[in-house]
Parts: C-alpha cells; structure tokens; sequence
C-alpha cells in the first residue's frame, strides 16, 4: 500500500514552560526547556496532488503552542501529585515538596506525567479533537506528534484515525 506523508517543523511551532517529572522516588527539581512540535500526517490518497493545505493544521499547531507557552505545566492526570484550587493560587504537593503558585502561570494539563512523550499525547489528543472532521475528510490515517525538550530529545506519539474514509 502506497502511504503520503507530509511533515511540518515550523520555527514558530514552539514553547517555553516550566515543568517537572515524577519518578518512583519523586520528583524532579522544577526547570524549564523551549520546546518544538513537529507534526506528520499520512494518507493512503491526495486531492488534487496534494495531501491537506498546511495553513489549517499550522494554525492549529501554533494555537495549542500559545496555549502552553510561559506557563508551568502540571500533570493532572498524575497519582503522586496532590493538585489544588485555592482561589487565584494552585497548590501542588508530591511527597515532601510543596509548590504554591498563582494560577494564571499554570496550566492543567489531562496527563499522567510532564514528559516529552505525554506531551506529544497531549498534541495528538487536542489536534484530533479539534480537527478531526478536516483530517477525516482529507483521508488522514495516522497523526503523528514529536515534542523535543532539547536538540537530540523529543517524545513522539503516532494516532491512528480509524475509518478515515468513512
């Protein structure tokens, strides 16, 4: 079976945010990376010698980047961590270590951890459901998300859309 794919890896597909990971034995020291979203998506098909127009999937993409960047993003999907509300400020306690923040800097996001690759979860996830009827139409098969922390460091997630031609 023949597969197109189209990839973008835009300079402005970026973030900057504060975060840090759990472990079995806690957590990371609180640090911050710039990180850059590269997205694929393949199909069996083109429409008029093309796969999709990249401005929508751009769009999008550089959307979800303004939605995280400066900010410290958590984890709310993750067991170890105690997350709450408090008015304007978010306390978060893992084991011994207390954080009080206010809660315009942080971002909640639906995931187990703060890593390269649950974040490309996240880009997966959120893409798809906000554009998924374009991806559909378009005959998209696969979505794939790499999120790199650092050159030479990145999660990929790949979202296999099921009866894209339907």
């Amino acid at each position: 079976m023949r597969v197109y794919e189209i990839t973008l890896a835009k300079e402005n597909m970026k973030f900057s945010s504060a975060h840090f990971t759990v472990f079995e034995h806690g957590a990371e020291r609180l640090h911050g990376h710039n990180y850059r979203v590269v997205l694929t998506l393949k199909s069996a098909r083109l429409r008029s010698g093309m796969l999709v127009d990249f401005a929508f999937l751009k769009q999008e993409a550089r959307r979800l980047c303004a939605e995280l960047d400066e900010s410290l993003l958590l984890p709310a999907a993750c067991s170890a961590l105690t997350i709450e509300s408090h008015g304007a400020e978010i306390e978060v306690r893992c084991g011994t270590k207390r954080y009080v923040l206010p809660a315009e800097d942080c971002r909640l996001l639906p995931i187990p951890n703060l890593t390269c690759e649950c974040l490309a979860e996240y880009f997966c996830d959120t893409l798809l459901e906000r554009l998924r009827p374009r991806l559909r139409d378009a005959g998209v098969v696969a979505l794939v998300a790499t999120v790199e922390e650092s050159p030479g460091q990145s999660g990929r997630c790949e979202e296999t859309l099921l009866n894209a031609e339907s």
